[in-house]
């Protein structure tokens, strides 16, 4: 990771791009699940998805192939699909996902 992306101290140029994926980064499968469980997540972000006491079961349920991956991302992706997007004044962008905006007053 650091050869590829570089360091603080030694940074490695423009090209910061990696796969979350190493295993099999052009299948789609449940291999990510299973480096995140193995403790070979490429962000930190998504390694805390298995510490996650919330997420974790879900975390080992996909990389052990006991819930049907295919099936639960076909489902989420009909939720998703069916989500409607806003435009122009009809929403807006939160600083905090879990709050409205409040207006600032200057």
């Amino acid at each position: 990771m650091v050869k590829k992306c570089g360091s603080r101290f030694n940074p490695a140029g423009n090209e910061t791009s990696v796969f979350l994926d190493k295993r099999s980064p052009f299948d789609f499968d449940n291999e990510f699940y299973k480096q995140i469980v193995n403790k070979r997540g490429i962000l930190q972000i998504d390694q805390q998805l298995a510490l996650d006491p919330i997420s974790s079961v879900l975390v080992w349920n996909f990389a052990s192939g006991n819930f049907n991956f295919w099936e639960r991302f076909g489902v989420s992706w009909s939720k998703l699909a069916s989500i409607d997007v806003k435009v122009g004044n009809q929403g807006e962008i939160r600083r905090n996902c879990r709050a409205f905006n409040f207006p600032l007053l200057f």
